[in-house]
């Protein structure tokens, strides 16, 4: 069974999640949602029939997508399947962004499912100026450190990344600095 907030985290990300259906001792979930070109995506998430389970298949799904293959697989029927992208290049960046779409979901799960979320609210998200003021009102910091985080902030937003790339960069170059958590790198969104 999944979660009413497991359910609306793919909702809320235009994922539709069909019924649960078991097959040889396991079970398996569609999960349908719309690339940015217009595909009819639909995923199968098998999963031991629990809520974890399912978060954790879902991020394995996600990390196993394989853009080039799902375009290669669409390449001969560019002219002759409705939806499927005339243009090679529009073709190759549908099928990145499908996996982009898939791991922000798979993050936004895996998220609320570690930090156990399924009651609380989340914390606030903090934009460039709201993180400085954060980190200045927690911290004891000293002018260079406060420049580097700024100059940190400012070279990430400059990337245009996606959300969860986002953090996994902010991650890298922001922990073990000057104390931050996990969670308080994540709630940044530049």
């Amino acid at each position: 069974m999944l979660s009413e907030k497991t359910i609306e985290i793919l909702e809320n990300n235009d994922m539709r999640v069909y019924d649960r259906t078991e097959q040889d001792g396991s079970f398996l979930r569609d999960v349908e949602f719309w690339s940015s070109e217009g595909e009819d995506v639909c995923e199968t998430i098998w999963y031991d029939g629990t809520d974890a389970g399912f978060v954790e298949a879902f991020k394995k799904n996600a990390e196993d997508f394989d853009a080039d293959e799902h375009a290669e697989m669409w390449i001969e029927h560019r002219n002759s399947v409705n939806g499927v992208p005339k243009d090679i290049r529009v073709l190759i960046d549908d099928a990145e962004d499908i996996k982009k779409t898939l791991l922000s979901v798979a993050n936004k799960l895996e998220y609320r499912n570690h930090h156990n979320l399924e009651e609380e609210e989340p914390l606030p998200m903090m934009d460039e100026d709201d993180f400085i003021a954060y980190v200045e009102e927690n911290y004891t910091i000293s002018g260079e450190a406060g420049r580097l985080i700024c100059n940190i902030l400012s070279y990430v937003k400059g990337l245009d990344l996606y959300d969860y790339e986002q953090f996994d960069v902010l991650y890298e170059l922001l922990d073990g600095t000057i104390g931050l958590s996990e969670e308080e790198i994540r709630r940044i969104k530049l």
